[in-house]
């Protein structure tokens, strides 16, 4: 399941600026106000091995 996440991160990585998925993460509630957790950082995160 992490293989996969990676692989799905990786690739939402390549086809999104950082902008771009904080406007998104934005226009979906994601993020709602101003705060050091961007839409990119989240993505960076390692998900749990299991």
């Amino acid at each position: 399941m992490a293989k996969k996440m990676k692989a799905w991160i990786k690739t939402i990585r390549q086809l999104f600026s950082s902008e771009e998925l904080t406007r998104l993460a934005r226009k979906v509630g994601f993020i709602q106000r101003q705060r050091s957790l961007t839409a990119e950082l989240f993505m960076r995160h390692e998900p749990p091995c299991g």
